[in-house]
């Protein structure tokens, strides 16, 4: 694995260059320039298909801001992002068990609720 690969050394090297130009950005203008990449990375799909367009150099960089804003906020609140994403995997997994489709989730759930899943209409 290469150095960059590591999500600490990433971290610590954003958090570096923050700290360095003197930033202090808030957890509420962190948490809103996260989305606002995010939405940047969906004005590639918006109107056109995606394997026509060119663009993964611009997505690639997108995703780079949604990941340094998110490093950033992560730092802020002392989040341990390794910690996280396994504690969500973990439940996750018990959540949607494997060969459990999505459909069968969800139609249990509503059934759970009094509800009955849509069925499809005919075309």
């Amino acid at each position: 694995m290469e150095q960059t690969d590591s999500i600490k050394w990433l971290q610590q090297t954003v958090m570096d260059m923050i700290n360095a130009r003197g930033w202090k950005p808030s957890d509420r203008g962190l948490a809103i320039s996260m989305a606002l990449e995010a939405a940047e990375v969906l004005e590639h799909f918006q109107w056109e298909d995606y394997e026509v367009r060119q663009d993964q150099d611009e997505i690639a960089e997108e995703l780079a801001d949604v990941v340094i804003y998110m490093l950033q906020f992560m730092y802020n609140r002392k989040i341990d992002i390794g910690k996280a994403v396994v504690a969500k995997l973990e439940k996750s997994a018990k959540r949607y068990p494997v060969g459990q489709t999505a459909a069968q989730y969800y139609g249990a759930k509503l059934a759970k609720r009094g509800g009955a899943p849509r069925q499809a209409e005919a075309a």
